[in-house]
């Protein structure tokens, strides 16, 4: 008979994305669905065993750079902050990027969308 799986913690040697989570416009506010996406996903990194955090953020390309470097810098910040609260145990880092590493169009609302978000990270 099988007992439980083991869980072997993953020793990262580079950033591992965890979870994009997207912003609405000008907003650097985390809903209540998100906060739970990322409690589902602390939970995960907690039992892999891992030590550091990454969290990068993003905005779309409408506004000023001055203006999108700001609210990429809120947006990793409060996702950062909410990290703090579900794995106190882990060192976390907020980068902002303003309008760089577009992942999709910003002629388009729905490549907007996209481009308005958070990546996280673990090592």
């Amino acid at each position: 008979m099988c007992g439980a799986p083991e869980v072997i913690p993953y020793a990262a040697t580079a950033p591992i994305p965890a979870l994009k989570v997207n912003f609405a416009t000008a907003s650097a506010t985390l809903s209540r669905p998100q906060k739970l996406e990322i409690a589902a996903i602390a939970r995960v990194i907690r039992t892999q065993g891992f030590t550091r955090l990454v969290v990068n953020g993003f905005a779309d390309a409408r506004g000023s750079a001055q203006l999108n470097a700001k609210l990429s810098q809120a947006r990793a910040q409060a996702v950062a902050a909410y990290m703090q609260v579900v794995l106190p145990e882990i060192a976390v880092k907020a980068s902002a990027f303003g309008a760089k590493n577009a992942i999709a169009p910003n002629s388009t609302a729905e490549g907007q969308a996209q481009n308005r978000r958070t990546e996280i990270a673990t090592w």
